[in-house]
């Protein structure tokens, strides 16, 4: 698997900005804020916590699994005007490339608070593709991806489960957790929330799929952050996958978002 990584190449010379170019040969620069007939990418997450930090990710062609690109990551900037932002130039050379998404996460190596729709490169100069993010809209957005009625296959059968509310410190932030642990599960293991909609099928939320870590216990563990706007938010459910793509296991059973900051409500299955 390839892993994207940055290396010094040159000198860019718009306002002192650094060039850097990845092994795959992604090209990348870092401006303060870019010159206008430089292509950028630029994320602006209003309401994210002081201790955000924000990284982008490409999605591998070979299993759809995706992975932080080396060197498009840090803390947030803030515009004159006071939004939290985050922007990253782009060379001719990528022109037109992706998928890519952004991800925020409450604190490096913390929650994630919000993550982006994928979307591609620049393709031309002075073209900026902006995104903006917020922890109701992106990291815990609720857009069906299709509207046609769940078959029996996709229902899944229900899996035995218990909960419990754990707390942590939020610095302040107004943020929860949602958390997930699968016994037994395999390295592959893939895992979605879901809601019901008005029509009372399941749909998954936008944002919060992913691959299951194996912790040092065995088991498969996935976390969410639940911004403020969000609290109290439901009926959700958990879904287990085979793998990316693949079959599914079992759901939870129905829970709704924690109601205040610094809980984490953790599903054993």
């Amino acid at each position: 698997m390839n892993i994207w990584k940055l290396t010094p190449v040159r000198a860019w010379a718009a306002r002192g900005m650094s060039a850097l170019v990845l092994t795959s040969g992604l090209m990348l620069a870092q401006p303060a804020y870019a010159a206008e007939d430089v292509a950028t990418i630029t994320a602006y997450a209003s309401g994210a916590p002081e201790t955000a930090w924000i990284v982008v990710q490409w999605q591998s062609p070979v299993d759809a699994s995706w992975h932080t690109v080396d060197g498009w990551q840090g803390d947030l900037d803030t515009t004159q005007d006071g939004v939290s932002y985050k922007q990253w130039a782009v060379s001719s050379a990528n022109y037109g490339q992706g998928p890519f998404r952004w991800v925020v996460y409450v604190e490096q190596g913390g929650a994630v608070w919000a993550t982006s729709e994928p979307f591609t490169l620049p393709t031309d100069d002075a073209v900026h593709v902006d995104t903006s993010l917020n922890g109701a809209t992106a990291g815990a957005e609720t857009t069906s991806k299709t509207s046609a009625p769940a078959t029996a296959a996709e229902t899944g059968s229900e899996l035995a489960a218990w909960i419990e509310e754990l707390r942590f410190d939020a610095q302040g932030a107004g943020t929860a957790r949602i958390s997930l642990l699968v016994g037994g599960a395999s390295p592959t293991t893939y895992v979605g929330v879901q809601y019901l909609d008005a029509a009372g099928v399941w749909q998954d939320v936008t944002g919060w799929q992913t691959q299951a870590v194996i912790n040092e216990q065995g088991l498969a563990f996935v976390q969410w952050g639940v911004s403020a706007q969000s609290f109290g938010q439901g009926p959700l459910r958990w879904a287990v996958y085979s793998g990316a793509g693949g079959s599914l296991i079992g759901v939870s059973p129905s829970f709704y978002l924690p109601t205040d900051s610094g809980v984490d409500l953790v599903m054993h299955l």
